[in-house]
């Protein structure tokens, strides 16, 4: 099943989406499910370049091409409100893919006399991420990328008022791990 989404300027059709079901929605889950403990141990530098190469991919000239109308039919925004999503979903993706330098461990002294107490940092699974829709494109990849970087998958349910955005990020990020 699909459903429209209409311009909040215009009224007419923005885009089409697919309205998932509950089967979707499980399949959805139990596919980052399987797909968690390998990612889990995907060394930090590939997680790192990844997401650079999604920002390289958001920063390309096709890419905006799609995105830009996008933004305009779904959620009206300006030409200043589109330029912005797509600076910051680059910079904030760059940002997020060096976040990675920051996840390590702690080694600290015990109570126990002569111990030492290791704190070891690990990835807690499925992440099931939420997007509101007033800036798309740097909302999507922060609901997205910090888990990933931290060694997480996701499910994203995008806004219902700019889906076919939201799934261009996703894409974006997709279309860098095959």
């Amino acid at each position: 099943a699909t459903f429209p989404v209409h311009s909040p300027h215009t009224g007419e059709l923005a885009s089409t989406a697919a309205a998932s079901s509950r089967d979707d929605c499980r399949a959805a889950i139990e596919a980052a499910q399987r797909a968690f403990p390998a990612w889990e141990q995907t060394p930090f530098a590939t997680r790192r370049e990844i997401l650079l190469r999604a920002a390289t991919t958001l920063q390309s000239e096709e890419w905006q091409r799609k995105a830009a109308p996008a933004m305009h039919a779904e959620v009206a925004m300006t030409q200043a409100q589109i330029n912005f999503n797509l600076f910051a979903g680059t910079q904030l993706l760059q940002g997020i893919a060096c976040m990675v330098n920051e996840l390590r461990g702690e080694t600290l002294p015990s109570v126990v006399p002569g111990g030492q107490v290791f704190i070891q940092r690990r990835a807690q699974g499925v992440i099931y991420s939420v997007v509101p829709w007033n800036a798309p494109v740097p909302l999507v990849l922060t609901s997205v990328a910090v888990p990933l970087v931290c060694g997480n998958t996701v499910v994203v349910r995008p806004s219902e008022f700019c889906p076919y955005t939201s799934s261009l990020v996703v894409d974006a990020l997709h279309d860098v791990c095959e």
